[in-house]
């Protein structure tokens, strides 16, 4: 009794064989027997591999997002600090010009 989870595929049309004078042989080409279990490893073969695709494109992306976040921050840490410089530098004027002012007075 064959096993219920097996089944044949069979591969093209009979063949004609030009040593045998062209009589058809078997009626078959090619078969062979095949699993569940294969077609399933297959099939999970080709998960893994889509999912490791999927995975391997999502962790560029977001390598790249990082990169760019971590670029645009240092240029806003930048233009701060060249805000902080210049109003530092307009602050000691203005308390050199309150200073005059109170000497004066």
């Amino acid at each position: 009794m064959k096993n219920i989870l097996t089944q044949t595929i069979i591969f093209g049309p009979p063949y004609n064989s030009p040593h045998d004078g062209g009589k058809v042989k078997g009626g078959v080409s090619k078969c062979r027997e095949t699993s569940v279990k294969n077609i399933l490893a297959r099939g999970g073969i080709e998960f893994l591999a889509v999912l490791l695709g999927i995975s391997g494109s999502l962790w560029i992306d977001d390598s790249s997002t990082n990169r760019n976040d971590r670029t645009e921050e240092y240029e806003a840490y930048s233009r701060l600090s060249n805000a902080l410089e210049q109003d530092i530098k307009n602050l000691e004027k203005a308390l050199i010009d309150i200073q005059i002012a109170n000497r004066n007075g």
